[in-house]
């Protein structure tokens, strides 16, 4: 793959067409649609989550009835015991290995395009999923995978803390019967929260690792740090918009990641992009 794009980039027509300067390539985003469907797949087993918590809740509020100590620890003894419950653990790995997939292949393609429009290249046929990209590829499944796994933990904790302040204000199984319902749909929307966030910055750094894997194997040595040019950006962030860097050197933006240098996308929730930049000096491709 890396002979092809160097053939490409000294070929006469291809020189004249960049002028023989860095080729500014547009930004590769990462996947607004894959990071939907990866939300909405976690949204359909947090709604089974939150059916299931109620069915388990209305069924135990009979039996608590006139207790003195709260009840509600057996009962989220329960739930956590519950198989329909903890289906979003069963399901954790597939889930995490689609969503890595779609964003793989988002990426692919919109690199692929990308250097197709810049030196009229087809790299389509090169873009297999063995080696560096596997690997990386292997990395967020298992992070993902771990991620998925925390959420009914996450929401069993919230459900049992509301409940348990229920109690201690006073209220009892006798008055709680009638929201019940509206403490679980909460505890449900914090958890849908959650799932967002993970769906939203996972998409983002796959998008950002991919693209690394992927530029590095066709020997684009550089890239430009571009931000998403809103009030949203991080000030330090701002700051190296426009800026050229090596992907051998991360640039001196100073995150969430133990205070090292990264990588755009590498951040917590960071909406910026590498846009590649070829090189037509012989030899800065060597």
């Amino acid at each position: 793959m890396l002979n092809v794009v160097q053939h490409a980039l000294h070929r006469p027509h291809v020189a004249r067409m960049t002028q023989r300067v860095g080729r500014r390539l547009r930004p590769i985003r990462a996947s607004r649609q894959a990071e939907l469907w990866y939300l909405n797949r976690l949204t359909d087993v947090i709604q089974e989550m939150r059916a299931r918590a109620k069915a388990i809740l209305r069924e135990y509020l009979p039996a608590s009835r006139g207790m003195d100590a709260d009840p509600w620890d057996r009962a989220l003894r329960e739930l956590a015991a519950d198989t329909t419950f903890n289906s979003l653990k069963k399901q954790a790995s597939s889930l995490a290995k689609f969503a890595t997939r779609k964003s793989q292949q988002w990426t692919d393609a919109r690199l692929a395009k990308e250097v197709n429009r810049a030196i009229g290249v087809d790299i389509r046929a090169a873009l297999h999923t063995q080696g560096a990209i596997a690997t990386k590829m292997q990395e967020f499944v298992k992070w993902n995978t771990d991620l998925i796994s925390t959420l009914p933990d996450r929401f069993k904790a919230d459900l049992g803390d509301k409940l348990s302040a229920s109690w201690a204000a006073g209220e009892r199984t006798e008055t709680m019967e009638g929201f019940i319902d509206d403490i679980i749909e909460k505890v449900g929307d914090t958890c849908e929260a959650n799932a967002a966030l993970i769906a939203r910055d996972q998409t983002a750094k796959m998008n950002s690792a991919f693209n690394q894997v992927r530029q590095v194997e066709l020997g684009i040595r550089r890239y430009e740090w571009s931000t998403s040019l809103d009030e949203r950006v991080r000030e330090d962030h701002a700051a190296l918009n426009n800026q050229v860097f090596r992907w051998d050197e991360p640039g001196p933006c100073k995150g969430a990641i133990d205070g090292e240098p990264c990588h755009p996308g590498e951040d917590i929730q960071c909406r910026c992009v590498a846009i590649p930049v070829f090189d037509l000096d012989e030899g800065e491709l060597q």
